[in-house]
C-alpha cells in the first residue's frame, strides 16, 4: 500500500535481513492437507515457503511490481528483530505430501493487483525478470550479483536446481558467469539450495508455466535433472518413473522447442548400461538397463537423439556414475529424505543417528567382497554441467559421455573413510547379495575429459568423504535418519 500511494518504505536496519513469504493459498492448501491427513502427526509442523529474500531485496521488487517511484528509507532495528527466518518444512512434506506451489513473484504479482484494486490504482506489474536483475542491482552493495552479471550474462534454466547435483552446478554455473533459474517443484529439492538465482517452483510438465520462465527470463539453454531417481523405488513403482522421467521430460521439451530453445545438457547415468560386460565401461558399451530407473533416463537419450535429428535440438548426455561428497564451502550438501546413498548413510552411523551399516554381499569377486563403484566429487560433476553447456552455446556438437574418476572403491573402501575421518567406528551388519546387483561399475571417462578439457580435481575418496562429513555435522538432521539398506543398486546414479 505505501508504494502504491507513493509512500517511503522503511527497511529497519540494514535491510539485509531474511525473511520467507508463502502465499495465502498455499498455506490453506496445507491446513486443508494437515487435516485430512490419514496419519495422527505429533509434534508442530511448518508451512511456509523456505525461499529467502532479504528486506532490501523485498522492496525493490516491491517498488519493480508496482512501478512506484516510492523512496526506501532505511529506520533503526528492532532490539528482537531476527537475522533470518526460514522454515523447515521437512515434515510437512514428509507427513502431508506438502510443499508451496506459488512463487514469490508470482504471489507479490497477484497481491499487488489486490490492493491496487482497492485503492483505485492501477499498478503495472512488471517483467520477473527485470525485477530480477533490478533487485540485484540495488542489493549489490550488501555483497549480491553485480547487475552486469544478471543483465548481461546467459540464463540457464535448470530443472532440478535445488536438488543436489542441481543445487552445486548452479552455484558452478554462478561461478563461471552463468545467471541460473531454477525451475524445481521441491517435492525433493531443498529452497534453501536455492542461492544463486530465482526459484520458479513449478513442474516440468506445466507447459504454461515452463514457457513464462522461458520468455521472461530470456532463457538460452537448459540443464536437465529434474527427475525421480530411487533405483529400487523404480523396480516397485515403473509407472511413477516412467510419468515423471519420461512424459514430463517430453513435455519439457515440447515446451523448449515452443520457445526456440535448442540447447540442453541432460542429467544420464550409468544406469543406462546395466550389468558390464568390461571395465571400465566405455561410452560404447551396450546400454541395456536392468531397472525402470535406467531405462528412464535411456528413453530420454534416444528422444534427445531423434529430436536432434528433426528439429536441430543439440544436447549433451552426462552418464554419470557415483555422485558424493559436499561443497568444500558448506554452503549446500546431500540432504535426501529416506536417504538411499551409502556414503550419508555411513556418515550416519558414525554420528550415531543409524545403529549400523547393512552391506548386502560380501562374497564377490572384488578385492574385499564388496561391490565396487565409482565415486565421483559432485563439484566434479557440476564443473563438467558447466563445461558441456560452454561446448554448447559455442556450437559444439552433440555427444554422450561418462563422468566418473576412472577408479573403484568398495563399500568396506567407503566405511573405512568414514572411519578415518570421523574417528568413530562403523558397526556393520552383512547380509546376504540381493539379485542384480553387478560386482563393479567404473568409468572410462577420457571421452568425456578430453571433450569437455575436464579432469576430476576432488574426486579422492577422502575429499569427498572429509568434504560429506563436514556438510552432516553442520547440517541439522533429525534424531534419527532412516535406515535403509545399503547395495549397489541404489547406487546406480
Amino acid at each position: 500500500m505505501q508504494a502504491l500511494e507513493g509512500h517511503p518504505l522503511t527497511t529497519y536496519g540494514n535491510g539485509k535481513q531474511t525473511r520467507s513469504f508463502c502465499y495465502v493459498t498455499d498455506l490453506v492448501e496445507g491446513l486443508i492437507a494437515l487435516m485430512d491427513s490419514p496419519v495422527v502427526v505429533i509434534g508442530p509442523i511448518n508451512l511456509g515457503n523456505p525461499c529467502e529474500i532479504t528486506i532490501s531485496e523485498l522492496a525493490t521488487l516491491v517498488l519493480q511490481k508496482t512501478d512506484s517511484q516510492s523512496a526506501i528509507e532505511p529506520g533503526p532495528l528492532p532490539r528482537d528483530d531476527p537475522r533470518q527466518r526460514c522454515p523447515d518444512i521437512t515434515r510437512a512434506r514428509q507427513f502431508l505430501n506438502w510443499s508451496p506451489r506459488v512463487a514469490l513473484e508470482d504471489g507479490l504479482e497477484e497481491t499487488v493487483k489486490y490492493f491496487a484494486s482497492r485503492t483505485n490504482l492501477s499498478a503495472v506489474v512488471r517483467n520477473p525478470a527485470e525485477a530480477v536483475e533490478g533487485r540485484a542491482a540495488e542489493s549489490t552493495e550488501g555483497g549480491g550479483h553485480s547487475p552486469r552479471k544478471l543483465s548481461m550474462t546467459s540464463k540457464i534454466l535448470v530443472t532440478g536446481g535445488a536438488g543436489y547435483i542441481g543445487s552445486h552446478t548452479c552455484k558452478a554455473l554462478a561461478a563461471a558467469g552463468y545467471s541460473p533459474v531454477v525451475l524445481d517443484d521441491l517435492s525433493a529439492g531443498h529452497g534453501w539450495a536455492v542461492k544463486w538465482g530465482p526459484l520458479v517452483v513449478a513442474d516440468i510438465a506445466d507447459r504454461a508455466r515452463v514457457s513464462k520462465a522461458l520468455k521472461e527470463f530470456g532463457v538460452r539453454a537448459v540443464i536437465h535433472f529434474a527427475a525421480h531417481a530411487d533405483v529400487g523405488e523404480s523396480v516397485q513403482q515403473p509407472r511413477k518413473y516412467f510419468d515423471n522421467n519420461v512424459t514430463k521430460t517430453l513435455a519439457l521439451l515440447d515446451t523448449l522447442l515452443e520457445a526456440g530453445v535448442m540447447k540442453v545438457v541432460f542429467s544420464s547415468s550409468c544406469a543406462t548400461y546395466g550389468v558390464p560386460q568390461e571395465l571400465p565401461i566405455t561410452e560404447d558399451h551396450p546400454q541395456e538397463p536392468i531397472n525402470p530407473y535406467g531405462a528412464s533416463k535411456l528413453f530420454v537419450e534416444r528422444i534427445l537423439h531423434w529430436y536432434e535429428r528433426a528439429y536441430g535440438m543439440c544436447h549433451m548426455n552426462l552418464r554419470y556414475f557415483n555422485a558424493a561428497g559436499a561443497d568444500p564451502d558448506g554452503e549446500i550438501g546431500e540432504d535426501h529424505a529416506p536417504e538411499t546413498h551409502l556414503v550419508p548413510i555411513v556418515i550416519a552411523a558414525a554420528q550415531g543417528m543409524n545403529s549400523s551399516v547393512e552391506i548386502f554381499g560380501t562374497d564377490y569377486d572384488t578385492a574385499d567382497g564388496t561391490p565396487v563403484r565409482d565415486y565421483v566429487h559432485v563439484c566434479d560433476l557440476a564443473t563438467a554441467h558447466v563445461k558441456a553447456l560452454d561446448r554448447l552455446l559455442s556450437g559444439g556438437q552433440s555427444a554422450s559421455v561418462n563422468l566418473g574418476a576412472g577408479r573403484g572403491h568398495s563399500i568396506r573402501d567407503v566405511i573405512s573413510a568414514v572411519e578415518t575421518v570421523s574417528g568413530a567406528a562403523v558397526p556393520v551388519v552383512e547380509g546376504p547379495r540381493r539379485p542384480g546387483d553387478p560386482p563393479a561399475l567404473i568409468a572410462n571417462p577420457q571421452l568425456g575429459q578430453a571433450l569437455l578439457r575436464w579432469t576430476p580435481k576432488k574426486s579422492d575418496l577422502q575429499t569427498i568423504v572429509r568434504t560429506a562429513w563436514e556438510w552432516h555435522q553442520k547440517r541439522f538432521l533429525p534424531p534419527r535418519v532412516e535406515a535403509r539398506e545399503v547395495n549397489a543398486r541404489s547406487e546406480l546414479i
